[in-house]
């Protein structure tokens, strides 16, 4: 059964490359948790920026960008609105687990740990263990 959809708690924001993606309900609450908020803060294309000036864009604003791509692929798969947000949180959430300096923090990690540690590990670690996240959903 489908749930509501919570139009009090509905965020539009502008993205650079796609205009405007919409949020509603739990992609709101994602994109406010301390764990999203810290994607401002992480470049996309590492340090390319030193090379190329404007190749600033941060992880935050990649993983509104896959948000919206996300909606209109499910969209024209004719997708129900149920597997549409989940495939719209799957494209917001997908590179939540990126540290500093994008894929290079990722040797650091393996060298530290002795490991392989990918984003995409950290990722499902944050998603499955990050009280805020879970409290979203009223889980916690």
């Amino acid at each position: 059964m489908s749930k509501p959809r919570d139009y009090f708690h509905f965020k539009s924001t502008r993205e650079p490359l796609y205009g405007f993606v919409d949020l509603a309900g739990t992609g709101t609450g994602i994109i406010d948790t301390p764990v999203f908020r810290r994607l401002h803060r992480i470049k996309q294309l590492s340090h390319a920026y030193l090379v190329y000036p404007a190749a600033i864009h941060t992880r935050f604003e990649h993983a509104l960008g896959v948000t919206r791509l996300a909606d209109l692929v499910s969209k024209q798969l004719s997708f129900d609105e149920d597997a549409r947000e989940i495939v719209r949180l799957a494209g917001l959430l997908h590179d939540i687990g990126h540290g500093p300096f994008s894929h290079l923090f990722e040797n650091v990690l393996e060298d530290i740990n002795r490991e392989k540690v990918d984003h995409d590990r950290i990722s499902m670690m944050m998603i499955n263990e990050d009280p805020d996240l879970w409290n979203i959903g009223g889980q916690g």
